[in-house]
């Protein structure tokens, strides 16, 4: 019986830390930064911060994505034009701080 509630308290803990470690922000884009000093990274800012605990950039920037790929240009694209229109986009990180301590964007979507 006690084994039965350790693996059911231990699914529990694992299901709350995943979704700790990298959520979904809804959010409309404040600022997105790129140039030569970055190379191919872009930088995203939201208007609700990041919660992803390797996020913690000093000039605010929430997420970032390498442009050079097929998929880095279209995101831009997305970005770009969301932020353009003022209307709220939701990003998924990976969970992972590539760049500068900001998250990695997994995928997007819009609303």
């Amino acid at each position: 019986m006690l084994k039965c509630h350790l693996k059911f308290i231990l699914t529990i803990v694992v299901f709350f830390m995943y979704g700790y470690v990298h959520a979904d922000v809804t959010s409309e884009i404040v600022k997105i930064e790129f140039g030569p000093q970055h190379g191919n990274i872009i930088f995203v800012d939201t208007v609700n911060d990041n919660q992803t605990t390797c996020s913690n950039n000093g000039a605010g920037f929430d997420y970032s994505f390498d442009s050079s790929t097929n998929i880095g240009g279209k995101l831009y694209s997305a970005l770009l034009a969301a932020q353009r229109s003022s209307e709220a986009i939701t990003i998924h990180g990976s969970g992972t701080c590539s760049h500068a301590s900001t998250e990695d964007i997994a995928w997007i979507r819009s609303l």
